[in-house]
């Protein structure tokens, strides 16, 4: 065998890194009841793009962070 066969492709990366990022991020799904939910799930491209409305609000909070973090403002100096 080759040690090529063990590479995942790049999308397959991308997509453990995001997955493994809306996990730290988004809030445990609650524990599956018994009984039927009343109202159905939301399909899956509303929550794709909550998910990643959320991502990018987050990826911008730590950016503006790590901006003011990293270059002071003139004021400060």
């Amino acid at each position: 065998m080759e040690s090529c066969t063990y590479l995942l492709p790049p999308s397959s990366t991308t997509t453990f890194s995001i997955h493994h990022l809306l996990h730290h991020l988004l809030p445990r799904p609650p524990p599956p009841s018994p009984s039927p939910s009343p109202s159905p799930p939301p399909p899956p491209s509303i929550t794709f793009s909550i998910t990643f409305s959320l991502v990018h609000h987050h990826h911008h909070l730590l950016h503006h962070l790590l901006h003011h973090l990293y270059h002071p403002s003139p004021s400060t100096l």
